[in-house]
């Protein structure tokens, strides 16, 4: 047998594990064990007379995870058992708990010993062979609230009715907050703790006609009247009249057809208020909603993405409530087809330029399988002209690349990584896309899904590109295995050679390839490396050749403009949910790195989500940083130890342009934009993302197949 230690964090996994075999106990559970050794016992009285409490849940408590078992139930006499059959079919001999009694009447619940909070509940630690006794408990009453719900228009009673107790100030009752009224509409809400409270009702169908109402009658949390609540007290006839409203129904889609929204509604009413509502999505196609529990009336519709991927629109197509088009509610009957064609938000995925051609940017937006690029600066942008990695499904950006050409002709050469499954390969056009050639990656090379990382050019050697090839298996029972090969160009794109040191024979992941823009051959890469001692960074000094493992305690890397020992970088984020992530900086090449003496951002607190984040070196200053994240677009001048604001607001992506010696690029949500003097003054390049469809495509955009007897 083993002991179990439930404050180490891979307790987690076996946690749930227990929680599953706990479900299989609990089928059988006894009110009193009498087939084994007691572990555990106690009685459960009321404080008033000192009276038993039968039927009080027993829950043992994970003091570590939020992980529960009911364990046992109290009798007529209030006394339950646990036996060590509890421990023993996990096979544990030892472990420590918090209990809770889990009063269902008129008592209130409470925690071991004598408390209303987990947090300040005793520890109780358990043993195979050892009784613990004397875990009692001396429950005090709480108040009840009872009452019926009816049609007002009927004054009969309603069925599968939903109430819920709030504070006045309007947050739900946890213990309080789904209770079920029965086939005559009543309802019994007992064990409640004396205070004031507001009461609410709703259908549980989102079916039904009837509106939800606080009590007694309002649809407002702030006009329901407060109930205030007694021990011992039963306060009886908290009745409702629901009346009878209707439903709207309609389908919500996208200005681009290969994007579905989810659609997410405010309803108001005429006096602009936002009015409570319940949307269902249709489990067939979730673009068609039903808004349900409405009163007759008229009402105004604010429609948005749940994904947040379109831009927001009053009903019919308006940017303002007032201006907003009327949808009116009949009693017992539906309003359909309100529907509305949300416009994607363009949101730019990547950005290409290169140190050998000046004025010409490829960029790459969300949703939009085909690149844009201008060669005159931004005056003028328009898609390539075909793009035969495209299919009729294709939704993804690919990755883009730049480099030039020495041959006649157009002095760019423009590079698409696409990794969908029918046209896998690497594309190269040197005529503005009119027509293309194809790298191939053999099927023998890979034999489950394909992505890429990359083409990314050397800033110092805009002739020398990097990609990362990855083969993705997924096993038959879950999970994968991955296997990135780096393939290097040293002919501007044309022709590729494997690194073979690279990673290791198997099992190997690489996320980011990272140039130098000192040292010309020195390169980094950035992934998982279990055949290089679990290394999650590697370095070469002479241009992917060979490679050595390095020990960064960063995730995100990010080089100096001038001083090659300088890197900067962001630490990784913590899954246990301990640790705070930090800016951090190295003078020496990686060998020691010292937190940045300001943080800017929350880059991640414990017990907070993760927020957007990306780090920035400028392409010709050194120590010039900038960090976008939740807080805003920061700049520091010393390498992090201070930094100024210069945007409230985040953005979508900061690029360098390395055709542009010292310009930096940004994309916004109103298009792309442009600094020469690092981000104090900024100029529109490309609003909304403007740009003109090809026209002067000589095939077919989408093609049957793929031709590669081009010669870019």
């Amino acid at each position: 047998m083993k002991t179990l230690r439930f404050a180490h964090p891979l307790a987690l996994s076996l946690w749930i594990a227990l929680l599953a075999l706990a479900a299989l106990y609990l089928t059988a559970l006894p009110t009193l064990a009498q087939s084994d050794d007691v572990i555990l016992s106690g009685r459960v009285t009321s404080d008033v007379e000192g009276s038993p409490v039968p039927n009080v849940q027993i829950q043992l408590i994970d003091p570590y995870f939020p992980g529960v078992f009911d364990v046992a139930i109290t009798d007529s006499s209030g006394r339950y058992t646990v036996t060590e059959s509890f421990l023993n079919q996990f096979d544990i001999v030892t472990a420590t708990f918090k209990v809770r009694f889990q009063s269902g009447g008129m008592h209130l619940s409470e925690y071991y010993d004598n408390t209303d909070t987990l947090e300040e509940a005793s520890l109780v630690t358990l043993t195979t062979n050892a009784v613990v006794s004397g875990i009692d408990a001396s429950l005090a009453l709480g108040g009840q609230i009872s009452g019926q719900v009816l049609s007002a228009e009927s004054n009969q009673p309603l069925d599968r009715m939903v109430l819920a107790l709030y504070t006045p100030a309007g947050e739900p009752v946890p213990e309080h907050s789904f209770i079920t009224a029965d086939d005559n509409g009543s309802y019994d809400i007992t064990g409640i703790v004396s205070g004031t409270y507001k009461l609410g009702v709703r259908p549980a169908d989102s079916d039904s006609y009837y509106v939800g109402a606080y009590y007694p009658n309002t649809q407002w949390l702030t006009e329901a009247q407060p109930i205030q609540v007694a021990t011992g007290v039963y306060i009886d006839n908290v009745d409702f009249a629901l009346t009878l409203g209707g439903h709207i129904t309609g389908t919500v889609t996208s200005s681009n057809h290969r994007i579905w929204p989810k659609p997410l509604i405010e309803v108001y009413d005429d006096e602009g208020r936002l009015v409570p509502s319940r949307i269902t999505l249709s489990q067939q196609d979730e673009r068609d909603y039903t808004l349900s529990h409405l009163l007759p009336g008229n009402y105004r519709l604010l429609i948005r993405d749940e994904y947040e991927v379109h831009w927001p629109e009053y009903y019919d197509n308006q940017t303002e409530l007032g201006s907003a088009t009327l949808v009116t509610v009949t009693a017992g009957a539906v309003t359909g087809n309100v529907n509305a064609e949300l416009a994607l938000i363009p949101r730019v995925a990547g950005i290409a330029t290169s140190s050998a051609l000046s004025d010409t940017l490829l960029l790459s937006l969300w949703y939009n399988p085909i690149p844009v690029y201008t060669t005159n600066g931004g005056q003028a942008w328009q898609q390539v002209s075909t793009a035969p990695w495209v299919t009729e499904n294709s939704i993804s950006p690919p990755n883009i690349g730049l480099a030039p050409r020495t041959e006649p002709g157009l002095p760019t050469r423009m590079l698409v990584a696409a990794a969908d499954d029918s046209v896998t390969g690497l594309y190269r056009t040197g005529d503005n896309g009119q027509s293309w050639a194809q790298q191939t990656f053999p099927p023998e090379q890979c034999s489950g899904s394909t992505s890429f990382f990359g083409p990314v050019a050397s800033p110092t050697n805009p002739a020398r590109l990097y990609l990362v090839h990855t083969c993705i298996i997924h096993m038959p029972f879950g999970g994968s295995l991955y296997n990135s090969r780096l393939l290097i160009s040293r002919d501007a794109g044309i022709s590729w050679q494997e690194s073979g040191t690279f990673g290791g024979p198997s099992n190997s992941f690489t996320s980011q390839v990272i140039p130098s823009p000192v040292i010309a051959e020195r390169v980094y890469a950035h992934g998982s490396y279990p055949q290089r001692d679990n290394a999650t960074w590697l370095q070469s000094d002479d241009g992917g050749g060979s490679w050595s493992a390095r020990e960064f305690p960063v995730f995100d890397l990010v080089l100096d403009a001038e001083d090659a020992a300088r890197a900067y970088g962001i630490s990784p984020f913590d899954y246990s949910f301990t640790a705070p992530r930090y800016g951090k900086r190295s003078d020496n090449g990686g060998e020691q790195w010292v937190n940045w003496a300001q943080q800017p951002c929350d880059l991640g607190q414990p017990g907070t989500e993760d927020t957007l984040l990306q780090l920035m070196a400028h392409p010709a200053r050194t120590q010039v940083l900038f960090l976008r994240c939740d807080q805003g677009l920061f700049r520091s001048e010393n390498g992090g130890d201070s930094w100024t604001e210069l945007a409230s607001t985040p953005g979508q992506l900061l690029a360098p342009d390395y055709g542009t010696p010292g310009r930096i690029l940004w994309g916004k949500n109103d298009g792309l934009w442009a600094s020469m003097d690092s981000g104090d003054s900024w100029q529109q390049i490309m609003p909304n993302y403007t740009f003109s469809s090809a026209t002067d495509a000589q095939v077919p955009l989408y093609l049957p197949s793929i031709s590669i007897n081009a010669s870019p």
